[in-house]
């Protein structure tokens, strides 16, 4: 799996978590990139260590030495862009359902990731 392919899964497994929990998706609605970036939030890793968000991403910019300028900035935009519009798909079911809406958002993430690379 390259870069975007995982950060995709990851996203998935995050928003499809948020979706069965909508009284923390609610709590933590205002502050989703921040409980993300600062370390609140984790995901498991391959080797079962329990890493944020953040050091997961920059683990594998670096294990996989893929040449990007500012990978903070990449992973903040990508959370952000999770965050203000999944907001409102999830929660208030506009403007269209979540299954309807995954299609963009992954394509858009995959967009910023490529020109983060190529950029």
């Amino acid at each position: 799996m390259n870069l975007a392919d995982k950060v995709l899964y990851a996203t998935d497994c995050l928003i499809t978590k948020l979706s069965k929990d909508i009284a923390l998706l609610q709590f933590i609605s205002k502050h989703l990139s921040w409980g993300l970036l600062s370390g609140s939030k984790s995901i498991k890793h391959e080797d079962d260590e329990v890493l944020d968000f953040k050091t997961f991403f920059m683990d594998i910019i670096e294990k996989e030495q893929i040449p990007i300028d500012n990978p903070e900035l990449m992973i903040f935009t990508i959370v952000e862009l999770i965050n203000s519009t999944c907001h409102n798909v999830i929660l208030m079911g506009e403007p269209v359902t979540y299954s309807d809406y995954k299609p963009y958002l992954f394509r858009t993430i995959r967009l910023i990731i490529e020109d983060a690379i190529n950029g």
